[in-house]
């Protein structure tokens, strides 16, 4: 009897082995797939400042726009999901109105290539030191 529910307990355990091994590299092969897929996707880029393409960033985003704020530029990638990044010239307390009533997820990386001094606005001298003091070259030295 014993040997009868041993044999059968090691084709499940095999069974379930064997289960696990499949679904795993089902998974794995999805997110492979998933990942050439987005790769090989020519994003849609939509770039505006009207009023329209403004209005829906900030709804899609939930973001709240300081009123001294002057809207830039406003980009909209899509190729699997939506992407906006609005562009803002504002003060800086305009900018801390703006990132406590957006609730932002986590803190803006200074080193973003859309944060750059030339990013459209031109050169500032404030910009490129706050830019250097955030940067992380310039805090290991």
């Amino acid at each position: 009897m014993t040997s009868a529910f041993t044999r059968i307990g090691r084709w499940a355990a095999l069974l379930l082995v064997l289960c696990l091994s499949a679904g795993l590299a089902l998974w794995v092969n999805q997110r492979v797939l998933y990942h050439v897929a987005d790769r090989a996707m020519v994003p849609d880029v939509t770039v505006s400042t009207s009023p329209e393409f403004t209005r829906e960033a900030i709804e899609y985003g939930d973001r709240v726009l300081p009123p001294d704020s002057t809207v830039l530029r406003v980009e909209r990638e899509i190729t699997r999901d939506r992407a906006y990044r609005i562009t803002v010239r504002t003060s800086a307390a305009g900018l801390a109105l703006m990132l406590e009533r957006s609730r932002f997820p986590h803190a803006l990386d200074p080193c973003t290539p859309s944060c750059s001094p030339d990013a459209g606005t031109g050169s500032s001298d404030r910009v490129a030191v706050g830019q250097e003091a955030g940067s992380p070259r310039r805090r290991e030295g």
